[in-house]
């Protein structure tokens, strides 16, 4: 039988920050780093 992967009634849930992942003359990439991390940290405090 699979494992329960539950922390108290609530299932475990990863959140990635994802970046598209091209590089190119305009640096979107890396203007874009803080911006995402911050959103992913929202989100997990919003869960």
């Amino acid at each position: 039988m699979a494992e329960t992967r539950l922390i108290g009634s609530y299932p475990v849930i990863g959140i990635r920050p994802t970046i598209d992942g091209r590089r190119g003359k305009i640096k979107v990439r890396e203007s874009l780093e803080d911006q995402t991390m911050n959103m992913a940290k929202s989100a997990a405090k919003l869960i």
